[in-house]
């Protein structure tokens, strides 16, 4: 059976993100492929676990490179942080649940925390954020509802990754704009 290894990792990914507990016969059942190619391709569990949190470490560092440019157009460079953020739905996904959110050092999330709080203190300072939150609450925000409408997408299935991002921007900035 031919498949795109990509789309095999997403798919392992999103079931490894709704079940932690999945085993790797359960995984090879829902993926379409047979446990011994699984053991193939990924070893082992823990080793499928590797592979995803350093794909996880490419999306942020995607993520960061729109955090620490110039933002000589804020609101262009927000549209397209959540656009890297819905197009890695499901690693964003994956690294959200308690359970693996510890397979990263806890300085990797405390940089990355900053640089998200930084981000918003800028468009604070740029007069187009609500200043009567701090910066780090209106990055937890911005998270926590990202989250929960990335999560509803992917379990709805009933809107577009385009209207994904319209619905993100206009629910964070209704709660946080200026």
């Amino acid at each position: 059976m031919a498949f795109n290894r990509e789309d095999l990792l997403q798919q392992l990914t999103l079931n490894l993100a709704i079940n932690p507990g999945i085993t790797m016969t359960e995984l090879a059942n829902v993926s379409g492929i047979s446990k011994a190619s699984l053991h193939r391709i990924y070893s082992t569990r823990e080793n499928l676990q590797k592979i995803i949190i350093q794909r996880v470490k490419e999306v942020y560092a995607e993520i960061s490179q729109i955090l620490n440019q110039d933002h000589s157009d804020y609101m262009k460079d927000l549209k397209n942080l959540i656009t890297a953020f819905c197009n890695n739905r499901i690693y964003i996904l994956f690294i959200m649940r308690d359970v693996f959110t510890d397979c990263i050092d806890e300085n990797y999330w405390n940089k990355h925390d900053k640089e998200l709080a930084d981000f918003f203190g800028e468009g604070q300072n740029k007069g187009l954020l609500n200043k009567n939150f701090s910066a780090e609450i209106i990055a937890n925000i911005f998270l926590g509802s990202l989250t929960w409408l990335l999560h509803m997408q992917l379990e709805k299935n009933n809107i577009s990754q385009q209207d994904l991002e319209n619905v993100i921007l206009q629910t964070f900035l209704n709660g946080v704009k200026k």
